[in-house]
C-alpha cells in the first residue's frame, strides 16, 4: 500500500457492493431462468458483471478496504 493512499472500511467499497448486488441478481436470473427474446439472461448478466467490476477497480477504486 502506498503512504498516501487511505483505507476505507470494506462497506465503503463500491465494488464490493456492485458485486453483492449483481451476485444476487446473477443467482436470481438463473433460479428463475429469466430470458429475454428466448435467451437466457444469465449470459449477458454475466458480461455486464464482469464488465462492470472491471470498469470500477480501473476507474473508481483508489485506496485499499480493511
Amino acid at each position: 500500500m502506498k503512504d498516501d493512499m487511505k483505507a476505507k472500511y470494506w462497506f465503503e467499497s463500491k465494488t464490493l457492493w456492485f458485486n453483492i448486488v449483481m451476485t444476487i441478481v446473477d443467482i436470481l436470473a438463473l433460479a428463475t431462468d429469466m430470458q429475454i427474446g428466448g435467451q437466457p439472461l444469465a449470459i449477458p448478466l454475466a458480461f455486464a458483471h464482469g464488465a462492470g467490476n472491471v470498469i470500477l477497480r480501473i476507474w473508481f477504486t483508489d485506496s485499499p478496504i480493511v
